[in-house]
């Protein structure tokens, strides 16, 4: 793909076309399924990104100025997490993104919550991925106007998703999801919202940081802090949703997946 989006490009994601979005749709409910079928603390949070991003694609152009600018933007922030996931898989640890494993680190450990595998996922794509995915595509249309209002157009629709999603990720993974408490924190589909709306906002602004640096060593300087915010986001999601504290521990839930899987 070319690093813009571009009408010209002969690829789908390179052109931001609607077929981009549904190879990525494809390939997100491939890999779901193979989590699913054996019951990974790694699906719920693969089945939230993979609820997202369809409704980015429902929505069209309905509450999007320009679909391009976000169809190429699905598929380069999509590939990040792939890669880190695959990288992860293969025992490549040294390439994957701190953030990155502790939350695939937790999920094999099986020592967090649903509710823990959810958020640390988000966090490490959203916190750690989105900032370099948006520095990679930059931060403007194809028409060359700010790509900003497109992208705060997928916080308001984080908001209409955010109850269900919660209410199919109980149904398939752990009854519990919906009705955990975390320690100091109200978490209900409003609060999530604003969370993820938040983390994102920090995204935005943590990519124009990037683009602004002047030098190399500033732009390394400033890919540091981002990684080291994720990774002590994602300890602290980790402390906060560990099943020692808040439950259920993992045999329940692989219990509970094991009778309502597929």
């Amino acid at each position: 793909m070319p690093a813009a989006a571009s009408a010209s490009s002969a690829n789908a994601c390179g052109a931001g076309s609607s077929a981009c979005i549904d190879d990525v749709v494809a390939e997100m409910t491939r890999r779901l399924d193979v989590l699913e079928a054996r019951c990974s603390h790694e699906a719920p949070f693969a089945l939230m990104y993979l609820d997202v991003t369809n409704a980015v694609a429902a929505e069209g152009a309905r509450r999007f100025g320009n679909r391009q600018f976000l169809n190429h933007l699905d598929a380069v922030f999509a590939n990040l997490y792939f890669t880190a996931y695959d990288n992860w898989q293969a025992g490549r640890a040294r390439l994957v993104p701190q953030a990155w494993r502790i939350a695939f680190e937790a999920a094999d450990r099986g020592t967090v919550t649903a509710l823990g595998d959810m958020l640390l996922g988000m966090n490490a794509h959203i916190s750690r991925d989105l900032p370099f995915a948006l520095a990679r595509t930059g931060l403007r249309e194809p028409d060359g106007h700010s790509g900003q209002a497109d992208f705060n157009r997928v916080n308001g629709l984080l908001g209409s998703v955010t109850r269900g999603m919660l209410h199919e990720e109980a149904q398939r993974f752990d009854p519990t999801l919906t009705s955990t408490v975390l320690p100091l924190v109200a978490l209900d589909p409003s609060s999530l919202q604003q969370v993820l709306s938040e983390w994102r906002s920090e995204s935005w602004r943590n990519a124009q940081a990037l683009l602004a640096a002047r030098t190399p060593a500033q732009r390394a300087k400033l890919a540091h802090t981002i990684e080291l915010g994720a990774a002590g986001r994602a300890r602290l999601i980790a402390s906060l949703t560990s099943n020692l504290v808040i439950g259920p521990d993992a045999a329940q839930r692989n219990a509970y997946c094991a009778r309502h899987r597929g």
